[in-house]
């Protein structure tokens, strides 16, 4: 191979490089949106709950137990479903800016 051959083989996958590299950058962002959304929609009710003043101190407290197992649980068991919605989220954000 020449020198020119090499440099255009270069610049072609340091082109195909940086292309999934943010492709990856943008997935990553989707999926810390949904991630963080989840959560946060969840933690919101719960705290308006709370915010009851009718509410007994043990319904608080189931209302935070329940917090807790579905952070620690139903959102990392749910993790793949967590991805897809990403995904579509980047297919919807790809097909509005065409």
């Amino acid at each position: 191979m020449n020198c020119g051959k090499i440099r255009t083989l270069l610049a072609s996958v340091r082109n195909e490089a940086n292309a999934l590299a943010n492709k990856m950058d943008l997935f990553d962002t989707a999926l810390m949106t949904v991630l963080w959304d989840t959560i946060l929609q969840r933690m919101n009710a719960t705290s308006k709950s709370l915010q009851n003043s009718n509410l007994y101190l043990d319904a608080g407290v189931n209302l935070l137990e329940s917090l807790k197992f579905f952070i620690n649980n139903e959102v990392r068991n749910d993790f793949t479903r967590i991805e897809e919605r990403a995904a579509l989220l980047i297919n919807e954000d790809l097909k509005g800016s065409r």
